[in-house]
């Protein structure tokens, strides 16, 4: 059963991820240390850091081939959750057509989020019949890739090729 941790809002128009991840207090979390070996996973646009995973642009070899399969994975299961998401509460598959003021998408997707949770709480965890009439996410393995940016240290992606997936082959 997947939950909202935080629902945080930093950029009153259009904004790159990383921006808003960087301002998030997941990232001040992971950088002070609080959530110990923890990772992010992201697409390529995301820099390396140190608790953050990206795909490689052009896997080399078993390993990477493996790692990048299982981040297709990971990233799936997120996407499944905003598909389900969107299934219980259809708004948010629409919103953005509707044109609704910036602070009312932002309260709206809050609510949502809050709902769900407490929908959760109550193992109330099927959306009602009426909900489900296609609105869902298709899997996801485009990995939206784009210029690597490699750094030496703390790259948690080759650290996680050389110990985990070449053991796998």
């Amino acid at each position: 059963m997947y939950r909202f941790e935080t629902n945080e809002y930093y950029c009153t128009g259009s904004c790159y991820d990383q921006t808003i991840f960087k301002k998030s207090c997941i990232y001040n979390k992971l950088v002070s240390g609080y959530w110990k070996n923890s990772l992010i996973v992201a697409d390529s646009g995301y820099t390396h850091l140190e608790f953050v995973v990206t795909p490689y642009l052009n896997p080399q070899n078993g390993p990477e081939m493996l790692y990048n399969k299982s981040l297709i994975r990971t990233r799936n299961l997120v996407e499944k959750f905003y598909g389900i998401l969107k299934q219980r509460f259809p708004i948010l598959s629409f919103g953005s057509r509707l044109n609704f003021k910036i602070d009312t998408a932002q309260t709206m997707t809050i609510a949502c989020c809050i709902l769900y949770n407490v929908a959760c709480n109550h193992y109330d965890l099927k959306p009602p019949e009426l909900l489900s009439i296609g609105i869902g996410m298709p899997v996801n393995d485009d990995l939206n890739l784009r210029e690597e940016h490699e750094l030496d240290e703390g790259n948690a992606r080759q650290q996680l090729t050389e110990e985990y997936f070449s053991l796998l082959i």
